[in-house]
């Protein structure tokens, strides 16, 4: 792991809380969500979804666009898998996000430097998924061993 990245990392890491800080404040941090998904959607022309119902997690919101022939299962009433074309998953710890996938079905690339560029205009810290993917051995004795960066910020737990 990057150094810089295993700083920042730490800085925002807890020794107690698993789920968000104490000083995380739910409502203010959906509102700012829900403005930085109005400002992706009129940027890129793309419908996102918005799963702000997240439990037992790191992360409390993430943002979505499933692929197409999820979607369409979705919209018809059928089941469907969370497989995603793209997703933004905003952690509560540090004002961290990931992104998830980025293609479409068609292996069409969405402009990730203006979704990074965007969430960045609006305070948030960009991590990038494949550099959490190590064991965690932060602030959190009872985390280390069992978990990775990945988990520790942008998972279920």
């Amino acid at each position: 792991m990057n150094p810089q990245l295993k700083q920042l990392l730490l800085h925002f890491d807890d020794a107690a809380e698993w789920y968000a800080p104490k000083d995380f404040d739910y409502r203010k941090e959906m509102q700012q969500v829900k403005m930085v998904k109005a400002r992706l959607e009129a940027e890129t022309d793309n419908r996102f979804e918005l799963d702000d119902c997240v439990q037992d997690a790191s992360f409390f919101a993430e943002m979505y666009i499933l692929e197409k022939s999820q979607h369409d299962a979705k919209a018809s009433g059928g089941s469907y898998a969370m497989c995603y074309e793209l997703a933004i998953r905003f952690s509560a710890f540090g004002r961290f996000v990931t992104i998830l996938g980025a293609f479409d079905e068609t292996g069409k690339q969405p402009d990730m430097n203006r979704i990074i560029a965007t969430l960045q205009e609006n305070g948030y810290r960009y991590i990038p998924a494949d550099e959490l993917n190590t064991l965690y051995d932060g602030k959190n004795q009872a985390m280390i061993g069992e978990y990775t960066w990945w988990n520790r910020f942008f998972d279920y737990l």
